[in-house]
């Protein structure tokens, strides 16, 4: 099951004629399903749920043929079984002090059996839609991230303000609940003008409604109740002036001598899709930052969407401000680093030995002094780089040995 997965169902009888490439699948081809594999079944994260299998590979051989067998039975009725869709909602605050519901972040926890099937049905759904797949939606896409978002964004803000005398207006969307919001049947149909196979779409439907669900707070669990819309999509319209990760979209505008209409417009289309689409604006999260490093210049109109303008702005981890020097990033920076440096330096009083030493430095530590380091490394000004470097070498002293002798070369050339 872990093997390679066919994308594309079996052909049919050769006595049938051979369908147009122009047509749309046909509902009597038989259903995609998973090739006999000679691996071992993929074992996944932790689940609320006990697992139906150990977690060891005595059973693998028993268990293989088995779950093989109903995997394809679900795929082949469209139909998954509630027992499997059934999840666990832990809300997870977004911040220290939540006071309302929009403070926490539901996350749910289905199955082992549920998550290994899903990865087996991503091989076959995924090569189906690479033909619609947005070039811009930098996430769900091997090789691509945070960093290729970002870097494609500051490009196209650079390259226009290179050239003198120009604006660069930066839309900041949010949405309210973007992934739980958009309607089944809506997907439904969007995924047969993709030509996505019946049998397919016909099982994610069943996924996505009827879900059993109930929450669970430290050691109390609601009663179970029916989710009735999905969670997935890609929040966006295509469009070479918008940059996009998941449902966090940015929206570039290009201004030059005041001439503004194409970005009114590019706002417009964008507020009409997400109407037409059952997506709702979080105008109170929507915010703007104008980048223009001209003289008496006349501020541009705001955006009438109740879009409050911003000089900084936090984008997919980094801290963003209108003179693109990443000033506030490196001191948001600095200060992260400093908090979690003092519990590096409880741990050093306790001798804690080096090696754990390190390895807290390198998880906890020198991952936030690296996260998208190559968008803003070259970028920051010499106060910036001196604050990080201070971080840095702060952090490798409380390490140890280990720290000293495999970070001095690195900060240097970094920094």
């Amino acid at each position: 099951m872990q093997g390679q997965v066919s994308s594309q169902c079996p052909s049919p009888n050769p006595s049938s004629p051979p369908p147009s490439s122009t047509s749309p699948p046909s509902t009597d081809l038989p259903p995609p399903t998973l090739p006999p594999s000679t691996t071992a079944i993929p074992l996944l994260s932790p689940s609320p749920h006990p697992p139906c299998f150990t977690a060891d590979q005595t059973c693998a051989a028993e268990l293989r043929e088995p779950l093989q067998r109903v995997f394809n039975l679900s795929l082949e009725l469209g139909k998954v079984p509630t027992l499997w869709k059934t999840s666990c909602i832990i809300p997870v605050p977004k911040k220290n002090r939540p006071n309302e519901l929009n403070d926490f972040r539901p996350v749910a926890l289905t199955s082992h059996l549920m998550k290994t099937l899903e990865r087996l049905f991503l091989n076959l759904l995924r090569p189906q839609v690479q033909h619609a797949e947005d070039s811009l939606q930098f996430a769900y896409r091997d090789k691509v991230g945070v960093e290729d978002a970002i870097i494609y964004m500051l490009h196209r803000v650079h390259s226009h303000l290179d050239k003198g005398s120009g604006t660069a207006r930066i839309l900041f969307l949010d949405f309210s609940s973007a992934f739980n919001t958009i309607q089944p049947l809506v997907l439904q149909d969007k995924l047969l003008q993709m030509r996505v196979d019946p049998c397919l779409v016909a099982w994610i439907s069943s996924y996505l409604t009827d879900r059993p669900q109930s929450v669970r707070m430290k050691d109390i669990t609601s009663d179970t109740g029916q989710q009735h819309r999905c969670s997935t999509g890609d929040c966006a319209v295509p469009h070479p002036l918008h940059s996009k990760f998941a449902d966090d979209t940015a929206i570039v505008g290009c201004i030059r001598d005041d001439e503004e209409e194409e970005y009114w417009c590019l706002v417009r289309d964008f507020v009409a899709w997400c109407h037409n689409n059952g997506l709702q604006l979080n105008t109170s999260k929507t915010k703007e930052l104008v980048i223009d490093f001209g003289r008496d210049r006349p501020r541009p109109r705001p955006v009438q969407i109740g879009t409050e303008e911003v000089q900084t702005y936090k984008y997919l981890g980094l801290w963003l401000d209108n003179r693109l020097d990443w000033t506030s990033n490196t001191r948001q920076l600095y200060k992260k680093t400093q908090s979690r440096m003092y519990f590096l330096r409880r741990l050093r009083s306790f001798n804690i030995c080096r090696k754990l030493l390190w390895m807290f430095y390198q998880s906890v530590v020198a991952s936030i002094l690296s996260y998208a380091v190559v968008c803003w490394g070259g970028g920051c000004d010499k106060s910036g780089a001196l604050q990080a470097g201070e971080a840095d070498q702060a952090g490798q002293l409380g390490g140890g040995d280990e720290a000293e002798t495999s970070g001095d070369s690195g900060r240097e050339e970094n920094y």
